[in-house]
């Protein structure tokens, strides 16, 4: 697994997507009960049923045009409900000269989407070109390029991919829609050695070489922070007439403006014994392989203070500023993060290693850092409403975690529309869930159903208990073996069609395929750390194991965070610019809003095939409003 291979963050919310204009079948057809039945699935956001509706609808159908336009709808439904796998099963045998214009532009276009999120990117290519010399409308354009910035960086095309981001841009109306698209050239630019872009060709593209000398001055700016402004200007000489905005421009001398507010002193406040002295003891241990793994990190001191004794807090705090500390890393237990959450003003800014529920607004400069298991579940919600689930069980274990973790999900999940149908406890110390999963799944009541016909014609019947037809997928929240116990048992009762989804909790983070075979089928979410990291860095979790003396399993995530905790401290000025800045940390992808809370996107995998870990790709963005953008399939008048 490579982290490269994941969809590149900058394109998250640029490749929401959007819903593309199909020609509608005869209305023969659409009055039928199958096309009745998808146009009102498809309506209510059920996409994996309404493309069985479809294609039920589309076998039909008298003619092949007909037959092949229903088709369409089936295969967008499918790319909607994230089986890409089905959508190129049913495009396969579609003869697409038998289309105009109009639909075979949109065929490639479901395609081409398709074999990007199956893992196909040339024949995604290969698709995207076929269309380049039609006539497209501009929502189909629109969408064309959208596909073209997604794939063409998974091949290394830098320049293809400026190319297509900077078309992109000048084809949408609203301005904060480019100036996303040109921000989404600059973080593709982000990660390149200066030499790199200047030995990129863009073959007589002045804009396109405008772009790549716009990513030179900024590259050349953050690293001399002082003349960074005047590079700028000099480009915006240079380049007069650029379509970039000047709002990026401006976006990018803020940027470099919060490099020169790094800390030039760091107080770290973690316990060195007690209760949470492992955790803290990993998380100093990534901090400080991430502060001496940082070029520009030996310039700054670190000074650690023993916070065991959490009463201490606020006198720590102070001793801190009294010894020249401008941030302070810590505290780690939720006590003494109240402590410094109820200061209504701070001398230096915190940025805490928990989160608690603010009492107020907060005091400027205090953030707040936690790999939090609510926020998991909501980002589960958020995944499979985006996946076009609508219906859910939710199977929690009877303890304080569990009720979090049911509470957590239920919440959002209802926000975004999504019904619950059940909330499971089962007992967290147990083997045999068989009594939940039977009540959960309405197995129980299938059961008594049987012994009362039984009862009434007095003669035995031959019977096969039936779950629950309703659910379109199981939220389990298990740690531990549960999940190993519970995954098979579901199976057992006739669940193994209805997908479940997961948070980290559920593994311990290392691969044991001899053990992983019982979780095939999970959709799960983890940190980049341990599911697509880059094993050629020495921050690595490969790299970084085989440096620590004793790693301990229990504490896997934590190691990360202290890295992502040394990260952070040296970009909070420019992360708390606004929300739409982000980080690509080790736990996930980092953006702060508001109210200081820093937001991970974490990476999504589904285990398959024997315990093999399939990547899926990053999470949505946070929404603090908790509005999910979706591309909808064409409506249907």
């Amino acid at each position: 697994m490579h982290y490269k291979y994941l969809i590149p963050a900058f394109l998250l919310i640029l490749l929401t997507g959007c819903g593309l204009d199909v020609n509608k079948p005869s209305e023969d057809l659409l009055n039928g009960a199958d096309a009745r039945q998808a146009i009102s699935l498809q309506h209510s956001g059920q996409y994996q049923k309404a493309a069985e509706s479809w294609q039920q609808a589309a076998a039909k159908a008298k003619t092949d045009i007909d037959r092949a336009i229903l088709s369409l709808y089936a295969a967008e439904n499918w790319n909607m409900a994230a089986d890409y796998n089905a959508a190129l099963r049913v495009l396969t045998p579609i003869k697409t000269d038998i289309f105009e214009d109009s639909d075979k532009i949109r065929y490639h276009l479901i395609a081409a989407q398709a074999h990007l999120r199956s893992g196909h990117t040339q024949k995604a290519l290969n698709s995207l070109k076929t269309i380049d010399k039609l006539a497209m409308n501009r929502q189909q354009h629109i969408k064309q390029l959208q596909l073209y910035a997604e794939a063409w960086p998974l091949q290394g095309n830098t320049v293809a991919a400026i190319h297509s981001l900077n078309q992109l841009s000048q084809l949408q109306s609203n301005r904060q829609q480019r100036l996303f698209s040109q921000q989404a050239i600059m973080d593709l630019m982000a990660d390149k050695e200066v030499a790199d872009l200047n030995n990129l060709k863009p073959n007589d593209d002045p804009v396109t070489q405008g772009w790549l000398d716009l990513g030179i001055a900024w590259k050349e700016g953050a690293a001399d922070p002082d003349h960074a402004k005047d590079r700028l200007l000099l480009w915006r000489a240079h380049y007069p007439k650029h379509p970039a905005e000047q709002q990026l421009l401006n976006n990018l001398i803020e940027r470099i403006d919060a490099l020169l507010r790094r800390p030039k002193k760091i107080a770290v406040l973690l316990p060195q014994s007690g209760p949470y002295a492992a955790a803290a003891k990993a998380i100093r241990e990534g901090l400080i392989a991430a502060y001496y793994d940082d070029p520009e990190g030996s310039d700054i001191p670190l000074v650690f203070y023993d916070n065991s004794n959490q009463a201490d807090t606020r006198s720590h705090y102070q001793q801190a500023v009294q010894d020249g500390a401008d941030l302070l890393i810590g505290p780690l237990n939720k006590q003494a993060v109240e402590q410094l959450e109820q200061s209504h003003e701070l001398s230096m800014p915190v940025l805490a290693l928990n989160q608690v529920t603010l009492s107020a607004p907060p005091a400027d400069g205090f953030y707040q850092y936690a790999l939090s298991p609510e926020s998991e579940a909501r980002q589960l919600a958020e995944k499979a409403w985006l996946d076009g689930k609508r219906t859910a069980i939710a199977l929690v274990p009877d303890d304080s975690w569990g009720k979090r973790m049911a509470s957590a999900f239920a919440d959002h999940w209802q926000s975004l529309g999504g019904i619950l149908l059940n909330v499971q406890p089962y007992p967290a110390n147990s083997y045999d869930f068989s009594d939940q999963i039977t009540q959960s799944l309405n197995i129980a009541a299938s059961q008594q159903r049987k012994n009362q016909l039984q009862s009434a014609i007095r003669r035995n019947v031959e019977f096969e208990p039936r779950r629950r037809q309703d659910v379109d997928f199981i939220f389990l929240a298990a740690r531990g073996n549960s999940a190993r116990q519970i995954l098979p048992q579901l199976k057992f009762y006739h669940a193994a069609d209805v997908p479940v989804y997961t948070t980290s909790h559920f593994w311990s983070g290392i691969a044991n395929s001899k053990k992983d075979i019982d979780l095939d089928g999970a959709t799960f979410a983890d940190i980049p750390w341990i599911l697509g990291d880059d094993n050629s860095t020495a921050l690595s979790l490969q790299q970084f194991s085989a440096s620590v003396k004793a790693l301990d399993l229990r504490y896997l995530r934590l190691y990360a965070m202290g890295m992502d905790a040394w990260h952070l401290a040296a970009n909070l000025g420019r992360l708390h610019l606004a929300s739409e800045e982000s980080l690509d940390g080790k736990t996930g992808i980092l953006s702060i809003d508001k109210s200081g809370i820093v937001h991970r996107r974490l990476v999504w995998a589904r285990f398959q095939n024997g315990g093999q870990v399939e990547l899926l790709g990053f999470a949505p963005r946070h929404s603090t409003e908790h509005e999910i953008e979706q591309s909808e399939p064409a409506p249907i008048n």
